[in-house]
């Protein structure tokens, strides 16, 4: 009895930790798709307005 119990409980677990899984990968990806469009979208408008971006200057001498 104790064996089929434990049996159905880890076959419980598991079907739970797979529907979890799946539920949760897209929006896994997705947040990362987006983080990543972010960082190209900002890299990118750095790149472009790099040169005209005022540095700060070394006022210290």
């Amino acid at each position: 009895m104790g064996f089929k119990r434990l049996l159905v409980t880890a076959a419980l677990i598991v079907f739970v930790a797979l529907v979890l899984v799946s539920w949760l990968l897209p929006i896994v990806f997705r947040i990362a798709a987006i983080s990543f469009a972010i960082v190209v979208i900002y890299v990118g408008v750095r790149i472009l307005v790099g040169p005209t971006t005022p540095v700060p200057e070394d006022t210290s001498e």
